[in-house]
């Protein structure tokens, strides 16, 4: 009868503090990534904003009659704030470079709302920041 071996937990969830708050990118193109840290996690900071930016709407929330328009603006501000931590290669509908700051990523996600729920979508896949521990371990 074949023994089998236990399932290493740790390798299969552990997660890199560092690389959660830092970030990892995500590349669109050869040019154009985007660094992303995790929403939640270790990143403390988009748990403690999403408090503040939603406690005055805190009871519309509850009893869902929120504006779901100030619902996206606020999670699009949250994002830009806690989340994306930088750019390269990012341009404007003109093909002019876009700086990143806050405001120009706010912009971005509400000119592009498929790339915010793309955006969102990695930040809250807790695998991505496991494998960014793998390559770091293959590149030593």
């Amino acid at each position: 009868m074949s023994e089998q071996k236990a399932t290493n937990l740790y390798a299969a969830f552990e997660t890199s503090k560092t690389v959660e708050k830092e970030g990892v990118y995500i590349k669109y193109g050869e040019k154009t990534k985007i660094r992303i840290a995790r929403a939640g996690g270790s990143n403390t900071a988009f748990s403690l904003r999403y408090e503040v930016l939603m406690r005055p709407y805190r009871r519309l929330a509850q009893t869902n009659h929120m504006d779901k328009e100030v619902q996206a603006e606020i999670m699009r501000q949250l994002y830009a704030e806690t989340v994306v931590r930088g750019w390269e290669g990012v341009n404007d509908r003109a093909g002019n470079e876009l700086i990143f700051s806050v405001a120009n990523c706010i912009q971005l996600f509400t000119d592009l709302p498929d790339l915010f729920d793309d955006v969102v979508n990695h930040s809250l896949n807790s695998a991505l920041f496991r494998e960014e521990i793998r390559e770091e371990d293959a590149k030593n």
